[in-house]
């Protein structure tokens, strides 16, 4: 099943960051990361607005798995 958890530990394999790197990037505990990971609990609004700003993170494909992984602006 592929659930928000899966998709936020991919993620983060993707970026190669240790939960605890991760989580001190995003000034969170590395209990928090853990628990997204394992569905025990959701990202906040605020971990994924850091996650959009700082990482180019789909939001619609973390929460639903429907778009592409990163969100990427067309150079001007």
């Amino acid at each position: 099943m592929n659930t928000i958890g899966n998709r936020f530990k991919a993620i983060r394999k993707i970026l190669n960051k240790s939960q605890e790197q991760f989580a001190n990037e995003l000034s969170v505990s590395k209990q928090a990361i853990s628990n997204i990971e394992n569905s025990k609990s959701l990202p906040s609004i605020a971990l994924m607005s850091k996650l959009l700003i700082d990482y180019n993170i789909n939001i619609n494909y973390l929460l639903s798995g429907i778009g592409e992984t990163f969100v990427y602006r067309k150079a001007a």
